[in-house]
């Protein structure tokens, strides 16, 4: 039978992003094994923090699946290991993927086992493009996504758009990246989301009355000051009704997208910021 093996490492107790999109991947696979008879697989590695304090407990949403196993090193060590030396990895590490027919990997990297078809995903090409907007840790995605490469089988990625960023400025064949276009998850009227400064409070936004939303991390990559600006435009120009709903945990140098929130007139009225919160 074929086994279908998914890196479930950006899985994080409130996933957003790249986290959420590996969790309902998994979740639909997982639904899926007896009717397209395959059977799946999970992996996941801690982070480092975690892994110094000995917890290698897997997230709560990867509980309810049985076949998983655990990398006992965090993400940061395999990966010097793929950068440096992954013969390493194959003599040692290969034991916890299980012997997969395919290996799927979700975080910008791949695992070299041998004998199975390696898919990498990666959703886009901001590290590459736009690299003055990224952390130390992002910086290093490009040299490892380049090595992997090396033995991957097939790319995945979310858009049209970043498939053509792949081929250009990653030098991939057309015919090894296929788009995968990313799936709405739910829709509501009412939401419930924890007020970014008001710790445990919460508060049901009413959705029923006109608004703008962003739903993203918070950071400058996301051209949110952009969104600021036009919304203070449309306020003062067309005093449009509508309120400006930011959704999003903190991601990095943010403290620009705050200060345009400061510097807002309508700061306390009508732009809203929130974390949302994930069952």
């Amino acid at each position: 039978m074929l086994k279908f093996v998914v890196d479930a490492t950006p899985v994080a107790p409130r996933s957003s992003g790249v986290g959420l999109y590996v969790a309902n991947l998994i979740q639909k696979l997982d639904a899926l094994q007896k009717t397209e008879n395959f059977e799946l697989g999970i992996i996941y590695q801690p982070g480092m923090k975690k892994w110094l304090r000995g917890d290698w407990n897997f997230p709560e949403s990867l509980t309810e699946y049985n076949s998983k196993n655990l990398m006992p090193i965090p993400v940061r060590i395999s990966n010097l290991l793929i950068d440096n030396d992954w013969q390493l990895i194959l003599s040692y590490f290969e034991k916890f993927f299980g012997c997969p027919t395919i290996l799927h990997g979700t975080n910008y990297t791949v695992y070299p086992c041998k004998k199975n078809l390696k898919v990498m995903s990666i959703y886009d090409l901001t590290f590459i493009k736009y690299p003055n907007y990224i952390d130390s840790v992002v910086k290093t995605y490009t040299e490892r996504v380049k090595h992997c490469l090396q033995w991957t089988d097939l790319v995945l990625t979310i858009s049209e758009s970043s498939k053509k960023d792949i081929i250009d400025y990653l030098k991939i064949p057309s015919e090894k990246v296929y788009v995968t276009p990313l799936a709405s998850r739910y829709s509501h009227d009412y939401l419930s989301f924890e007020i970014a400064t008001g710790g445990e409070t919460q508060v049901n936004y009413d959705f029923s009355h006109p608004y703008l939303l962003f739903v993203s991390t918070i950071e400058p990559r996301k051209n949110i000051t952009a969104i600021i600006s036009a919304f203070n435009y449309l306020k003062k120009k067309y005093s449009i009704e509508h309120n400006l709903v930011l959704i999003g945990q903190k991601g990095w140098h943010y403290n620009s997208v705050f200060k345009a929130i400061e510097s807002s007139p309508w700061k306390n009225i009508s732009i809203i910021w929130t974390i949302y919160l994930m069952n």
